[in-house]
């Protein structure tokens, strides 16, 4: 199925997006393990980043969705944090 120009070039931005706040110094010690329109999955060293940073690489991510971020759920195992989150809106 070939995506309309306007939702290839929403796509292409959204990647493009994510590939840069992955490379951006300040957001690598949060990494994205799944992402898609309809949320994320993030987890990150619990002594190297705080649930409120992890809550704006969500709300970033849904943004390019035009959506808000929720957080579903978070799990603090030992020295790393998991987050999940959906896109809403």
């Amino acid at each position: 199925m070939r995506l309309s120009g306007a939702r290839e070039l929403m796509s292409l931005a959204v990647l493009a997006a994510v590939a840069a706040t992955g490379l951006c110094g300040c957001a690598g010690r949060i990494w994205l393990d799944h992402a898609s329109d309809q949320g994320a999955t993030l987890h990150w060293y619990t002594r190297e980043a705080t649930i409120e940073e992890a809550r704006a690489r969500a709300a970033a991510h849904c943004s390019g969705f035009g959506k808000q971020a929720l957080l579903l759920d978070e799990f603090e195992d030992q020295d790393v944090t998991t987050a999940h989150f959906a896109c809403e809106g």
